[in-house]
């Protein structure tokens, strides 16, 4: 949130950012993290709404609420467009509970439930065997987990299951479906005592 624009070219922000942590923003050349922007942009309308990335970089700055502002902070747009974020206009102050609602919402929305995870190492000198491997999926309406089952391949696949390939977890396309559609889902990799493999 400033009226000012970028002290440092988003191609070096981007590469020095991800640079601290790829697992968590990705690369530069695909980073995966999302910057939203409150700037000097002009207005839209309705006022409150904002710049959608797909948008081009608006020159021109804002004047509500009577204010003036350096300028229209471009550098900001550009990281925002490259990142998928939003571009308010930094003037309109009386509708900043809409702005933190639609950013909010975006987090939301984009903040789905992975459909694949890794397989947690076990502790030193101990195996672990994948075929005791369990997920379980909590719906947001339910009390109680579900576990799935566990398919050979792919090509096995049931609806309520999942399968391990490369030492990762993939949930089968249909349980990917359920769990992504549930906002509220929770999803925990379990080590069991007995096989969770499906048998035919």
């Amino acid at each position: 949130m400033t009226d000012d624009n970028a002290a440092m070219a988003v191609d070096s922000f981007v590469a020095k950012l991800t640079a601290l942590e790829p697992a968590n923003f990705g690369t530069a050349d695909k980073p995966d993290f999302v910057f939203h922007s409150i700037i000097g942009l002009k207005e839209k309308s309705p006022a409150a709404s904002p710049y959608a990335p797909s948008e081009p970089v608006q020159m021109g700055t804002c004047s509500g609420g009577g204010d003036t502002v350096a300028n229209a902070g471009v550098g900001y747009q550009d990281l925002s467009r490259r990142t998928g974020g939003l571009r308010f206009p930094i003037c309109e102050f009386s509708a900043y509970d809409t702005v933190f609602s639609t950013i909010a919402s975006d987090v939301v929305s984009g903040s789905q439930l992975s459909c694949d995870f890794d397989i947690p190492k076990p502790d030193d000198g101990q195996t672990l065997d994948l075929s005791k491997v369990a997920v379980a999926y909590t719906a947001g309406s339910a009390a109680t987990p579900h576990k799935f089952g566990q398919a050979l391949t792919s090509a096995d696949c049931e609806a309520d299951a999942f399968y391990i390939e490369n030492n990762h977890i993939y949930l089968c396309p249909e349980a990917c479906t359920a769990v992504k559609a549930d906002g509220e889902a929770k999803v925990d990799v379990l080590f069991t005592c007995e096989s969770t493999i499906i048998l035919k």
